[in-house]
């Protein structure tokens, strides 16, 4: 599955941090993969930036990179499991709609 910058931010925002130790080896496997090493900081100048909120972060960067990604089945149950999560809590923000459609149609 090809996602873009804001895709993997989103993913990594509401991915969980424990799991089962079935789980646990994809789960950190999964955040890995997701996330922006140095060199792809760099390249497309991802910045932090700090909001009023204590322990939240808004992102920034210059140009987007499309990236396709390897979603087996394991790894699209542990995603739709954390969006829902959202939906039971009622939590779910508008923001992610878009991307929860795309998995759940795959």
């Amino acid at each position: 599955m090809i996602l873009n910058n804001e895709e993997r931010l989103r993913l990594l925002g509401i991915l969980p941090i424990q799991g089962s130790i079935a789980t646990i080896k994809i789960l950190r496997e999964l955040r890995e993969e997701l996330s922006f090493d140095e060199e792809e900081k760099a390249e497309i100048n991802l910045q932090e930036l700090p909001t009023d909120k204590p322990d939240e972060f808004d992102f920034h960067w210059d140009s987007d990179r499309m990236v396709d990604f390897r979603i087996g089945d394991e790894r699209r149950r542990i995603i739709m499991d954390a969006f829902r999560k959202l939906d039971r809590s009622e939590t779910f923000p508008d923001s992610l709609l878009n991307l929860y459609n795309r998995f759940n149609d795959g």
